[in-house]
């Protein structure tokens, strides 16, 4: 075995260890968001999304981390030269959706996102804005599938196991990844999409059904491409 492949194993817990306080907050009252935010607005801490409640972020600057309750959905979206600025982490679990429909605004992450078990499609979408996020973007466990398009992430990219009965399972594309890819057991009526992407370190690819496609526009891979996304093709 390679030094590629002794390397490549990512867990999320080793991935997104940084999680755990590697990006501290100011140790502040939480702030809550039911609505949009798009004034300039600056939150000294943490913003927190009730349980159930509907979030937009268009203007606003986050100092510390965003935590999203269960059931709650969280759109990032700044447009008209808007900017969005998380300072720490972005976490979510058993929500509704998680989405950065990026338009033509910017939008910076300093930490890391992690998106699980949502039961809408969630993830990034940001070929019309700037979107960069320093630490890792792992999405995992959705039902509605799993997104990851035109972003810079600094970390790894994990996409594993999520399900779309009505198309993509994973759509990864036109990123700029500066560690490792993994797009791994992710299901849907159609093969998901792997393609355009720089990738820093490895690109793993397995156990995607009906597969996986670079849709005729391949990946530049620093690192060992493996799985199902080996080939001239990817």
């Amino acid at each position: 075995m390679g030094d590629n492949m002794k390397h490549f194993a990512i867990t999320p817990l080793a991935a997104f260890g940084i999680l755990a306080g590697a990006v501290p907050a100011a140790r502040a009252a939480d702030t809550p968001c039911t609505t949009t935010i798009s004034s300039g607005t600056t939150i000294n801490g943490n913003l927190t999304v009730p349980a159930g409640a509907i979030c937009t972020l268009a203007n606003v600057t986050v100092t510390g981390n965003v935590q999203v309750g269960k059931g709650a959905v969280l759109i990032v979206i700044p447009s008209g030269g808007q900017t969005v600025t998380i300072g720490g982490n972005v976490q979510a679990a058993q929500r509704q959706t998680v989405s950065f429909p990026g338009t033509d605004g910017a939008i910076s992450v300093g930490g890391s996102v992690q998106i699980q078990s949502c039961t809408a499609g969630s993830g990034y979408n940001a070929p019309g804005a700037t979107l960069t996020i320093s630490g890792n973007f792992a999405c995992d466990h959705n039902s509605g599938g799993c997104f990851a398009e035109g972003g810079s992430v600094r970390g790894n990219v994990q996409v594993n196991n999520n399900s779309n009965g009505g198309g993509l399972g994973a759509d990864v594309g036109g990123n700029n990844v500066g560690g490792n890819v993994q797009v791994n057991n992710n299901s849907g009526s159609s093969a998901s999409i792997v393609s355009r992407n720089t990738i820093g370190g490895n690109l793993q690819c397995a156990g995607n059904t009906p597969g996986v496609t670079d849709i005729g526009v391949p990946n530049t891979v620093t690192g060992t491409k493996q799985g199902q996304c080996v080939g001239a093709n990817f």
